[in-house]
């Protein structure tokens, strides 16, 4: 949890730094990736800093898009999505070799490398805007499933940032909804 605020924090007051230099993110995630798998370092190998990411690049996209707040944590959803996926990897990798597997959390991560793969800017040029936003929705079933995996593992805690992101995502969209609806109802009256 204590990642989720510290990683807001960062991206808020940074933004525009991780937006111009993500690769040193991506590189310094790769060096916790492999320290993390040859010390067995318990932070790294938890998942609890991959999380931290994953719940603001969430957060991000429930937030009224006209705050400061929404616009700096939105710049960066894509680095910090590609910086959690490494950082996942680390937790997946480790229990892996552990033969330790959550099979919710290894689908979960399964659902994620298309994600992360469209993410990279050589891909994203490459792929029409409707196939990119038709994979995003995948990230859906994937918060739902780091939920799923999160509870089975015993911490419930993480229950309420989850259960906050699902009210604003839901009022997000309906007011997206009811934006759309008064639009049409003006342009069939003019």
């Amino acid at each position: 949890m204590l990642s989720f605020i510290l990683f807001g924090l960062l991206g808020y007051r940074y933004s525009h730094w991780i937006h111009k230099h993500q690769y040193v993110l991506y590189g310094l995630a790769t060096m916790l990736l492999t320290l993390g798998l040859l010390l067995n370092i318990e932070p790294l190998t938890s998942g609890e800093l991959s999380i931290g990411f994953f719940m603001i690049v969430m957060f991000a996209g429930s937030l009224p898009p006209k705050t400061t707040l929404s616009k700096r944590l939105r710049s960066i959803r894509k680095e910090y999505s590609i910086t959690g996926f490494i950082l996942a990897s680390i937790h997946a990798l480790y229990f892996l070799f552990e033969g330790q597997p959550a099979w919710v959390g290894i689908i979960t991560y399964i659902l994620m490398i298309p994600l992360t793969i469209i993410s990279l800017d050589q891909v994203r040029r490459k792929i029409t805007a409707k196939t990119w936003k038709n994979i995003q929705k995948a990230a859906y079933p994937i918060y739902l499933g780091l939920w799923i995996h999160i509870m089975l593992m015993g911490e419930f805690a993480f229950s309420i940032p989850f259960a906050i992101y699902l009210v604003m995502k839901i009022r997000f969209e309906w007011q997206k909804v009811k934006q759309k609806r008064l639009r049409m109802i003006l342009k069939t009256e003019s």
